[in-house]
């Protein structure tokens, strides 16, 4: 098998800049791919972290490409040497932000950061992506894009067998870990960027009686990301 980056790209976690970098590195995409998800001839996304262990190894033992990019979840982890898993984390309450703004780009009308709390239908579009079902959107991503949402023990686990896990946070610096672990010499976060400091005016907005609502609204997610955030080292979790 070839070297193969398999990278949990986690919704408006600052995926799109990592695998701009990955390109600039390089790295070889599938012949059909969007944000380096892999495409089928019929345009639809291949969704390998369904398969089985067996067909998931076939399908990433390859010279024709080395990286993939999952924005589903991580089903499983079929471990071979050669597959370096990675992710990038960013807040909780930052990734509301990131939300608010892109659905603001997205939407005929502009909404206001406080009505766009208020109302999570609004959100339909990008629940869909990350939720089964409205009652959970302000639960956090974590929990369910590393366990499929079964447990946070399930998520520690899984997060153990991560090659890199970096923090947007603290981008510029973590994303050193690419060099030694896949040869990466371009590490420019900033020329790569997507949206940079689009969060501004949602920030604003955010005072403290909003913030305290949104934290308990997503209390267990932040506790989770500051836990994991606090036990890794050098892109490893220790936890």
């Amino acid at each position: 098998m070839n070297r193969m980056i398999y990278f949990l790209h986690i919704h408006k976690s600052g995926g799109s800049t990592f695998v701009n970098l990955a390109e600039k590195n390089g790295e070889k995409f599938y012949d059909s791919h969007k944000n380096g998800n892999p495409y089928d001839s019929e345009n639809k996304i291949i969704e390998f972290w369904n398969y089985g262990k067996e067909d998931l190894l076939n399908f990433l033992d390859t010279e024709k490409f080395t990286f993939c990019a999952n924005e589903g979840y991580i089903k499983d982890f079929h471990l071979d040497s050669k597959i370096k898993y990675v992710t990038v984390l960013r807040h909780p309450i930052d990734i509301l932000l990131s939300c608010y703004h892109h659905e603001c780009e997205t939407s005929k009308y502009k909404k206001n950061f406080k009505i766009f709390l208020e109302n999570k239908r609004s959100l339909e579009r990008m629940k869909s992506i990350i939720y089964e079902d409205e009652s959970s959107y302000f639960s956090g991503p974590l929990v369910h894009y590393l366990a499929c949402g079964k447990s946070v023990e399930l998520a520690r686990e899984r997060l153990r067998q991560f090659d890199a896990i970096i923090f947007v946070d603290n981008y510029q610096e973590d994303i050193k870990v690419m060099k030694d672990l896949a040869g990466w010499d371009y590490l420019d976060i900033n020329s790569c960027r997507n949206g940079t400091n689009r969060n501004t005016n949602a920030k604003k907005e955010l005072n403290s009686k909003m913030y305290k609502k949104i934290y308990r609204s997503i209390e267990s997610d932040i506790l989770f990301y500051n836990e994991v955030k606090a036990k890794t080292v050098n892109g490893k979790f220790m936890g």
